[in-house]
């Protein structure tokens, strides 16, 4: 499903974000990539939705090699991958349920299409009596919320949540882990990145343990690729 092969991103600054990095993450399965900030978790999503290039090496997603994609076909691409940033990138002018249908609406789906996706993943996310707020309503756990729904929107094969829990407090943060948990038994293939090793502890994932840009450690994968 996802394949880092002998990966290196250097920055034009001279700053080595990846070196050498290297792994494979079936379909279906759930990875708690960890490490500290700066340990190189925020570029490894970057370069699955091609803003950034490695410097070497090779990335697979779904079997497309991401350096034969070409500039008009990166849409598609993205359409495979869901992310979840860590600041949000949530618009404060539209309410909740016009931060979920962005993606479809510039992909031009049928209203009918976009309403019955809506509602699927606003009675997922918990949002059903939330959709006509505005973010500024929200609590941060709601946000977290809207963002993972929008990331749901075109149901991509891969979701990469990049630091879900941040800011949030214990409870809140543990009841978005649970509904990654949940997504993930639905099929989805789950990434979460954290420097929160506590929180995922005995969540059963696979881990992958990232520091200063090299991998320290991979608990390995049964699932099927």
């Amino acid at each position: 499903m996802l394949i880092f092969d002998k990966v290196t991103k250097t920055f034009g600054n001279g700053t080595k974000a990846l070196g050498d990095i290297s792994f494979e993450i079936g379909s279906g399965e759930l990875v708690v990539l960890s490490g500290p900030s700066g340990a190189g978790k925020t570029t490894i999503a970057k370069l699955l939705l091609k803003e950034i290039e490695p410097t070497l090496g090779i990335i697979k997603v779904d079997s497309d090699n991401l350096k034969k994609i070409s500039p008009k076909n990166i849409a598609l691409l993205r359409r495979k991958i869901g992310v979840v940033f860590q600041d949000f990138k949530i618009l404060m002018d539209r309410t909740v349920a016009e931060n979920i249908d962005l993606a479809l609406d510039i992909l031009g789906f049928d209203d009918k299409v976009i309403l019955k996706r809506r509602q699927e993943l606003l009675n997922l996310t918990g949002l059903t009596d939330r959709e006509n707020d505005f973010p500024i309503q929200l609590s941060g756990g709601q946000l977290q919320r809207v963002v993972i729904a929008r990331a749901l929107a075109t149901e991509p094969k891969l979701l990469f949540a990049d630091e879900p829990t941040g800011n949030l407090d214990p409870e809140t943060a543990k009841g978005v882990i649970k509904l990654l948990q949940e997504i993930n038994k639905q099929g989805t293939t789950v990434i979460i990145s954290t420097h929160e090793t506590d929180l995922v502890k005995g969540m059963g994932a696979r881990s992958i343990e990232l520091k200063d840009g090299k991998l320290l450690k991979d608990s390995g994968s049964k699932a099927k690729k």
